[in-house]
């Protein structure tokens, strides 16, 4: 007999590790002071359960996992667990679904747990363990809460989340498994800091479903980056400008580029990087969000998580960089009334049309 342990039937989760909580409540109440944030960061690894994350240069960006556990009275049978978003476990597992192994036994039985990360935020959730011999155990249900952040984990990646998730000022939310971002697949230049390894890329294959590489590097002009399996993704490179260098004319003309990708349906889900999935991927994840009714806060907060990567800090103020380019759309187009607007007048001067950024917009909200 299976026997399900944790979670238990209706319990909440969320996707937000310790690191995530602290930097998002720091930004929200307004004191994101660099120095104390560095000094909470290191007292939160120094940690003996936190030992994971000294690596490389402390990647904090991973989602928490759910440690599923059960007890099966004959230890020989192979167990598998299934988790599912439909109530009678149909559909294709979009999670990440780690090794199982036994675990010290807890009353009747031998223990087992398993390792569950990338679930969607503000989703039910169904799980289920079944055995070789075809003995099932009874369906849980489990709630995600609904968190502003789905951060992702890919095997050998770092600042890779969801775009999805954010809430507009219309009371819509940006539609979850669409546009993914983060570091770079393959380094064009053999680095191996923050490369996905090949059950990275897999995981972003089949259980995110990507179809669409967007590559924003002009490095990646100079010669082939694809060295090892890719699983089926098609990589599109369009190089992509920063911040107010979009404003300019050989950037817009490659921000263009770039939506000629994104207004193409057919190209997603899409995972779009640059190097570290910082600066140019920053850039354009907060234009679409700002182009899609997200907050001011949100999308500074959104660009702000970096830090939290193998990248070092990343401040929306900092540099002045961002402020300049805002305002220099606002100098453009007097006339538009939000973020919104200023960037939906910006990609209506680059030529594309109305109605394709309206269907755009209703194509990735939900």
């Amino acid at each position: 007999m299976i026997r399900l342990i944790f979670p238990e039937d209706g319990a909440q989760i969320s996707v937000l590790s310790p690191a995530h909580r602290e930097y998002i409540r720091r930004h929200m109440s307004g004191s994101l002071d660099r120095g104390e944030f560095d000094e909470s960061v290191t007292d939160f690894i120094a940690q003996p359960q936190n030992e994971i994350f000294i690596a490389a240069r402390t990647n904090l960006t991973y989602p928490s996992a759910v440690f599923f556990r059960w007890s099966c009275d004959d230890p020989v049978r192979v167990n598998d667990i299934r988790v599912s978003e439909n109530p009678d476990m149909s559909g294709p597992e979009t999670v990440t679904i780690g090794r199982i192994f036994p675990v010290a036994g807890e009353g009747d039985g031998s223990v087992f747990c398993c390792a569950v990360t990338n679930f969607k935020t503000g989703r039910d959730y169904f799980w289920q363990v079944v055995t070789e011999d075809g003995g099932k155990s009874e369906i849980r249900r489990l709630f995600v809460a609904p968190d502003v952040l789905r951060p992702i984990y890919l095997s050998g990646g770092s600042n890779v989340r969801d775009l999805g998730g954010w809430m507009t000022k219309h009371g819509r939310r940006v539609r979850q498994g669409l546009l993914y971002r983060g570091v770079e697949i393959e380094s064009v230049e053999g680095e191996k800091d923050h490369n996905l390894t090949d059950e990275g890329r897999a995981a972003l294959a089949h259980e995110l479903a990507v179809r669409t590489d967007l590559d924003l590097r002009e490095e990646s002009l100079d010669g082939d980056v694809r060295h090892g399996e890719w699983f089926g993704i098609r990589h599109i490179v369009a190089p992509l400008d920063t911040w107010c260098g979009i404003l300019e004319e050989d950037g817009s003309a490659r921000l263009k580029a770039v939506f000629d990708v994104l207004l193409d349906f057919e190209n997603y889900p899409i995972y779009f990087h640059c190097y570290a999935g910082a600066d140019r991927t920053g850039t354009l994840a907060a234009f679409l969000l700002f182009l899609l009714g997200v907050s001011y806060s949100d999308v500074k907060l959104d660009f702000g998580i970096t830090t939290l990567s193998t990248c070092d800090h990343r401040n929306w103020e900092l540099h002045g960089y961002r402020e300049r380019f805002l305002a220099l759309l606002r100098e453009r187009y007097p006339g538009a009334a939000d973020h919104a607007e200023l960037m939906e007048s910006h990609l209506l001067s680059l030529g594309i049309e109305k109605d394709q950024i309206r269907k755009l917009k209703e194509f990735l909200l939900e």
